[in-house]
């Protein structure tokens, strides 16, 4: 009791102290009345000590704790400084800053690799680029600190994807920013900025603090006066395979144009060489007028590949992608967006599956060999106007995203089938959220609305069929208010969320003895909520504390429905140790969202073998989770660590259930309560080694997840292991050189009741070398894999493949010459709920590649 009373006094003389302060805000700008980014805010006391510093934003904007008495002083090099005095209830200031130029004497001038400025890390591009970079993806997987995902262009910052990215300090892209990551030429780019602990509403800085990371990309002055371009072009030959051409070729355009109000940026990318461009348009990265609760796709063909092998190496694809962004400044605080991406994506591929059903009274295999084609074309747009200033935030965002995804499966073996499935998707979506601040108050409304609908439709043999009607509707709307008390903050919301959704399903063939295959019926709830939030923030320590409570009615129209009242409280404590050490710890016991795609009466067809069993069940999983993490930083030394480990306890009222009927395997849910419990560590640290111009990465994962499943009625507890640990390498040790080396290993198993373990164990080498030659360029690239099929059984296989590369002015030439040793399959097997899986997938052949890189 003793301790609490402290720790009150504590909290309490800490509000007190922070009363005196006051928060100067304003904007820096030149003699022409133009933001100057960068400028160093340093904060002198009264007895003239160095109290803190600021940095000035990309649009001039600063904020900077100060006291009555302080001073301030703005220094820029080039610039002469600024001193001003801190008066209480200062208003919003205007900085104008003269220019001061400086006479040096001639010197040679060296600039850093990395700066930092509080929260902001800026990485200098020329100092990690060299000629063999295309992308400022290509440069940013150098930085330390970094991951790029270069198949979509997701960026990664010390293990965590980035919250936001920007191209001079405004959101064009949105999550979409994968074609950027992957096109925008490097050569273009000044420096790459992380910000740290970024908060992207301005209204909610001094409220609520987030450990997020954006990334905003900083162009060269040069950059700004022209259409930054680039242009690719390609064309070859390959073998085919089943009739597939042997023509092979790729074109790529990008054009990106920035002016001081008007942000513009154009893709085209087309291919037949395995790559699916149409992931670097996906979402990277969750917005909430994107996210919620999702229909169920019921129908799903197996796509014939094999985890570890990219996706590049199998694919024979025709992809077509088309991208246009624009954002207009209205004014300082207001843009207004306008997207439009269409993917068209036709795609083949052959392997074969050997799947193992682990039963009591004996094993259940299935042999089958895949045959597999698709079409997909998908159609987004997206209107989005925001505003966002320190007084009040508006964002109003209206969405459509339609998808036109026809399937064809041919299956032959144990079970030989021809299916063919139309998946349609439509969905449109309306988002608004308002922040208006009164003083030390903040309130804000919400309101996020969808409309979806899936007639989808599965052809199994002309003899079965599979029609399905979704129509879908979702609503969450709240008001909030928040206050600041000191290092107190406090806040309240309240809202009301609504679900409905209609399905009408019919199978026809299916024999009358394995159940019901009609039904039609309808599900919705409406949540009452209120989501209470306390955050205590000081400059090294932080903590939030959230308790939100639910009170839900949910009907199933073949019920009369049942009331819930939820709480999920959760504890979230982080201590910036020191400038370089952070540590989080988070507890929470938090209530699952009760799954409504699990309503419905009858059996609905998956594929030819799968058929989903709904369940009208009301109880709902609950989860207590304790982590705990330690983040290490120095990043002008290059130098990233990040460690995580998590232990959760896992109640579900209904265990996975599958049975085996006939020729057909019924999975679904029965209502019996299932406790399980799971490890989780997470481990990533990176160096960089500046003296060989390299980074060393070592990252690991492991889990260990304790579950059951009932299979014909009878219980089959089971343990899993999983762990995957990777260490990569580059360096760089002279101009234009460079050499990459990747080691893998990844180890799963499986132990179920019965005690027969089955365990796998995969080693994965990738080797690439970069030799320059004058203007030519010799590019080995080598992948060694060494997968385990059985106990005593293992596959290796050996992927090679060269480039020779001419550089020009305005073009440089590659010849390149893929799977030199023309292999024919990848093997890999896997474990999951009480299955076996050895899976095959066909590969490309050899193939040849004239490659011509435009550079304007």
């Amino acid at each position: 009791m003793k301790m609490l009373k402290i720790i009150c006094l504590l909290i309490f003389l800490s509000a007190l102290s922070v009363s005196a302060q006051t928060v100067v805000t304003g904007k820096v700008v030149d003699d022409h009345g133009e933001p100057l980014p960068s400028v160093i805010i340093k904060r002198y006391t009264q007895g003239h000590k160095l109290g803190g510093y600021a940095s000035s934003g990309s649009d001039g904007s600063f904020s900077i704790k100060a006291e009555a008495g302080d001073s301030l002083i703005f220094s820029m090099l080039g610039f002469k400084n600024q001193h001003i005095a801190v008066s209480s209830n200062m208003k919003p200031l205007t900085i104008r800053m003269s220019d001061g130029a400086i006479e040096l004497r001639e010197v040679k001038v060296k600039s850093d690799k990395v700066h930092e400025h509080g929260d902001t890390i800026s990485y200098i591009v020329g100092a990690y680029a060299n000629g063999n970079d295309r992308s400022i993806g290509d440069v940013i997987a150098k930085m330390p600190g970094f991951d790029v995902d270069k198949s979509t262009g997701k960026i990664s910052y010390e293990g965590k994807p980035i919250s936001k990215f920007y191209i001079e300090g405004l959101d064009m892209l949105g999550g979409k920013y994968g074609t950027a990551t992957n096109t925008l030429p490097q050569g273009e780019v000044g420096s790459v900025q992380v910000l740290r602990n970024h908060q992207p509403i301005r209204v909610l800085e001094d409220f609520t603090f987030t450990d997020d990371a954006a990334v905003n990309i900083k162009m060269k002055s040069s950059a700004k006066t022209h259409w930054v371009t680039s242009w690719k072009a390609g064309g070859g030959y390959g073998s085919a395979h089943d009739g597939y051409d042997k023509g092979r070729w790729l074109f790529e355009g990008f054009g990106l144009r920035l002016k001081s109000d008007l942000q513009t940026m154009l893709t085209y990318k087309t291919n037949n060489t395995g790559t699916d461009v149409s992931r670097e348009s996906t979402n990277l990265f969750s917005l909430d007028e994107l996210m919620g609760e999702q229909p169920k796709s019921f129908i799903r063909l197996s796509v014939p590949t094999a985890s570890g092998l990219s996706r590049e190496r199998s694919l024979l694809n025709r992809s077509h992608a088309f991208t246009a962004n624009v954002m207009k400044r209205i004014s300082e605080d207001s843009q207004i967006n306008f997207q439009l991406v269409y993917n068209n994506e036709r795609d083949k591929a052959w392997g074969s599956q050997r799947t193992e059903y682990v039963l009591t009274d004996g094993n259940r295999i299935i042999n089958n060999d895949l045959s597999w084609r698709s079409n997909s074309n998908n159609l987004y747009a997206l209107l989005k106007y925001e505003h966002n200033s320190s007084k009040s935030y508006l964002r109003n965002s209206l969405s459509s995203d339609m998808t036109w995804l026809s399937q064809h499966l041919s299956e032959t073996g144990t079970h030989s089938h021809a299916q063919h499935s139309l998946l349609p998707v439509f969905d449109f979506r309306d988002n608004l959220y308002v922040i208006r601040r009164y003083g030390n108050t903040l309130v804000s409304f919400y309101s996020n609305n969808s409309v979806q609908q899936r007639p989808q439709h599965l052809y199994v043999d002309s003899t079965k069929q599979q029609n399905l009607l979704q129509r879908f509707y979702s609503t969450d709307t709240y008001a909030s208010g928040g206050w600041k008390l000191g290092l107190l903050s406090l806040s309240m919301k309240f809202g009301v969320k609504g679900l409905l959704r209609y399905l009408t399903a019919n199978a026809y063939g299916l024999p009358d003895s394995i159940g019901t295959t009609t039904g039609k019926s309808h599900f919705g709830y409406a949540k009452l909520y209120a989501s209470p939030q306390l955050e205590y923030n000081a400059n090294d320590f932080k903590l939030s504390l959230s308790a939100p409570v639910e009170s839900s009615h949910y009907k199933y129209s073949e019920d009369t429905g049942r009331n819930r009242l939820d709480i999920s409280p959760s504890l979230h404590i982080r201590w910036d140790a020191t400038s370089r050490i952070t540590m989080n710890v988070h507890g929470s016991y938090s209530v699952e969202p009760l799954d409504f795609n699990r309503f419905y009466g009858s059996l609905i067809m998956q594929d030819y073998l799968y058929l989903n069993q709904g369940y009208a069940g009301y109880d709902v999983a609950k989860s207590k989770t304790v982590s705990y993490s330690l983040f290490y930083r120095n990043s002008l030394k290059g130098t990233h660590f990040m460690g995580r480990v998590s232990r959760s306890f896992d109640t579900t009222p209904y265990t996975l259930s599958r049975e085996f009927s006939g020729e057909y395997i019924i999975i679904g849910t029965i209502p019996v309560k299932t406790n399980s419990n799971s490890w989780n560590s997470t481990l990533m640290y990176q160096q960089g080694l500046p003296f060989l111009n390299g980074k060393f990465t070592l990252r690991g994962l492991y889990s260990h997840t304790d579950s059951k499943m009932y299979q014909d009625g009878s219980v089959s507890p089971a343990k899993y292991n999983a762990l995957s640990t990777k260490a990569s390498l580059y360096l760089s040790p002279y101009t234009d050189m460079s050499i990459d080396y990747s080691v893998q290993y990844a180890y799963d198993d499986m132990l179920p009741e019965n005690g027969n373990r089955s365990s796998f164990n995969n080693w994965q080498h990738t080797a690439k070398i970069i030799i320059p030659a004058g203007k030519l360029r010799f590019t080995l690239k080598g992948e060694y894999d060494h997968n385990q099929l059985m106990p005593s059984k293992y596959k290796d296989i050996f992927f090679a493949d060269a480039i020779i590369g001419l550089t020009s002015r305005h073009i440089d030439y590659e010849l390149g010459l893929s799977n030199l040793l023309n292999e024919k399959s990848y093997v890999r097997s896997t474990v999951a709920n009480l299955t076996k899986m050895r899976s095959e997938t066909i590969l490309r052949g050899r193939e040849l590649l004239l490659t011509l890189v435009y550079k304007p």
